[in-house]
């Protein structure tokens, strides 16, 4: 829910400033609202969530590492 909000507050904040990517400010708030309802799903089972979360990071960190090798090696 956090995550949610922060994109509404922040999507706001930038329209009101100046031009806003709606398309990734509408990706942002949707995955905040599908991450809370996963969480609240998998909250029963502990286990499986932290199975998950280890998983999204294992492959956030597999991103970023190729990320910086094809930036730097490229």
């Amino acid at each position: 829910m956090a995550v949610t909000a922060f994109g509404v507050t922040t999507a706001v904040s930038y329209a009101l400033s100046g031009p806003v990517d709606w398309r990734i400010a509408i990706l942002f708030v949707a995955g905040g609202i599908g991450g809370t309802l996963l969480a609240q799903r998998l909250s029963g089972s502990k286990s499986m969530l932290s199975r998950v979360f280890a998983s999204i990071v294992a492959i956030v960190g597999v991103y970023v590492v190729v990320r910086v090798y094809t930036a730097v090696f490229a």
